[in-house]
């Protein structure tokens, strides 16, 4: 049998880029960098007949950026020139500088093109000129700098660009301006001006066409010489290019009060998130960073709130929060309001089978026998595995619908009153409801409502959740309790609206055990906490994930954990 193939050693562990993901629903996507976008008519289909020409973009760059064509070179997008600029300028036995956090494709392309990195720390708005001279060496042949740099927004000044090209003078200074049109300044002019320093752009950030993906990258004839050397003829689409030359016809960044609008939000998210506890780092680009040990915690927040930030390493052995500067003042507004019921929740609800009650006995043990004489058959997994549907957070019709599942057609009305008789027992046998057991203790409860009101959002029957509650000791901390007479069942949000409308406020937090309960919770704009009850199955948490929680515990005594 022949031997397993093997990849080169510098591709060995690499895995494709990834964006942010996330299992969830998203109706707020602030994990991207690009700004506003740039309104073109579309290319017709002749641009696609033949070979693109780059010719008419190339020249227009040039004129922009005040330099001869001849030093310019289109790319496919930003990250081709840096892959270009990598494999011109490294080979094993030659090193490159890269200050960290940056952009995660740098060091990739520094690691395929054989060099050796040498990171150097940036984790704040002051650029480390010091630390970077510093490590300059023999082997030092580029240095790869981002301004704004990404993930912080933070700037390099005309001083340390020229004292790095002055330290530098036989290797390559890489300038990545992609974000240079949210600055407060430009860094081209002088970059260009310097003998050893390549400069990259895009169409992608500030004119929010990263579609087209066309880049470009200028400086010294011979260094882009080679660079048009070790790229793909015809790198970029003729329809791309169409369209690349009509957006500069416009100019390489945002109208002013485009621009002026874009840096009001992004100075309101600084304040927003330096509000809500996190270390804000001042930022000059399309997006801000915030720090915070808790940082997965906030991405998981504002996640279940439909709000998606890009989770990432901050250079310092922690992670922090790169989070687009919303597009305009509604998303804004929503991103206010998300920040607040995260860490500034009014209320707590509770659902409470699963999750203040062990139903595994009763409601469970309920529904087996009620579908058993029928002649029916279900498992306790089987049970779990129903409970991931939507629209079965009644019990009773959860029964119906498992015989159905069967071939077996009852009515609800008879279904019901099976199920009632096993659950609450008739003549001299005990009703199943006799089994339960409370799965949190009322102190517990006390403890974590830190003084804010609570209130229980259940499908159960009044007299049921009553029942409990006054037996088991809760009553006195859950004196609101919204139930099955009282509206339309999870997933409606109905119910979780008028528990906050009868607890008098408008923030909350939601614990559920059911892709039900999340998507209520969602819905009434609450932040939804998944757990898994008793019983719960193996495909529980994905299901709740997918419906949108934010958290989701395998015990309910684990919710200190993420309690805010």
């Amino acid at each position: 049998m022949a031997g397993m193939w093997r990849p080169a050693r510098r591709v060995e562990g690499l895995s494709a880029y990834e964006g942010p993901g996330g299992e969830g629903p998203i109706s707020l996507d602030l994990s991207g960098t690009c700004g506003p976008r740039l309104e073109l008519a579309a290319a017709g289909s002749d641009a696609a007949a033949v070979y693109p020409e780059a010719t008419a973009v190339q020249e227009r760059l040039a004129e922009l950026l005040g330099v001869t064509k001849e030093r310019v070179l289109v790319t496919a997008g930003a990250d081709d020139a840096l892959d270009r600029l990598a494999r011109v300028c490294l080979e094993p036995g030659r090193s490159a500088i890269v200050p960290r956090p940056g952009f995660s494709m740098t060091e990739r392309y520094v690691a395929l093109a054989g060099g050796t990195l040498v990171p150097v720390a940036w984790p704040g708005a002051g650029f480390p000129r010091r630390a970077l001279l510093q490590a300059v060496g023999a082997d030092t042949s580029a240095v790869f700098l981002t301004s704004p740099n990404n993930p912080t927004g933070a700037v390099v000044s005309p001083e340390d660009l020229r004292a790095i090209s002055e330290a530098l003078p036989e290797g390559v200074v890489v300038l990545d301006v992609v974000y240079g049109a949210f600055a407060d300044g430009a860094l081209e002019r002088v970059a260009l001006a310097l003998p050893n320093v390549v400069v990259v752009g895009s169409l992608s950030k500030g004119l929010g066409l990263p579609g087209l993906r066309v880049g470009w990258a200028v400086g010294p004839e011979p260094v882009v010489r080679a660079l048009a050397a070790v790229g793909q003829p015809y790198a970029v689409a003729g329809p791309s290019l169409a369209m690349a030359f009509e957006a500069l016809d416009r100019g390489l960044v945002p109208a002013p009060d485009v621009l002026a609008a874009l840096r009001g939000r992004r100075r309101r998210l600084e304040e927003l998130l330096a509000d809500a506890g996190l270390s804000v780092v001042p930022s000059q680009a399309s997006f801000v960073c915030a720090r915070s040990p808790r940082a997965s915690w906030w991405a998981s927040g504002l996640a279940g709130l439909g709000i998606r930030v890009r989770l990432l390493d901050d250079g310092a052995g922690g992670r922090c929060l790169r989070v687009g500067v919303p597009g305009d003042d509604a998303a804004l507004a929503l991103l206010e309001r998300a920040l607040a019921v995260l860490c500034r929740p009014e209320a707590f609800l509770w659902d409470m089978d699963g999750v203040l009650v062990d139903v595994s006995t009763s409601y469970r043990a309920a529904i087996e026998g009620t579908v058993a004489a029928f002649g029916g058959r279900v498992s306790a997994a089987g049970i779990s595995a129903a409970k991931t549907r939507s629209g079965v957070n009644n019990d009773w019709m959860l029964s119906r619908a498992l015989l159905a599942d069967q071939g077996i057609e009852v009515s609800l009305a008879e279904v019901t009153a099976v199920f009632e008789a096993l659950y609450q027992g008739t003549g001299d046998t005990p009703g199943l409801w006799t089994r339960e057991t409370p799965l949190i203790a009322p102190e517990q409860l006390g403890d974590l409502s830190g003084g804010r009101p609570m209130a229980v959002v259940t499908g159960r029957p009044r007299r049921d959740a009553e029942r409990f509650a006054r037996t088991s000791g809760i009553a006195r901390w859950l004196p609101t309790m919204v139930c099955m007479e009282d509206g339309p069942p999870k997933p409606d949000p109905a119910p979780v609206r008028l528990a906050l409308a009868s607890l008098g406020v408008q923030r909350a937090w939601m614990v559920g055990d059911t892709p039900d309960d999340i998507r209520a919770a969602r819905a009434a704009g609450v932040l939804p906490v998944g757990v898994l009850g008793p019983g719960a199955g193996p495909g529980m948490a994905a299901a709740m994930r997918q419906a949108g929680a934010a958290f989701v515990l395998d015990d309910v005594s684990r919710l200190r954990e993420v309690w805010p």
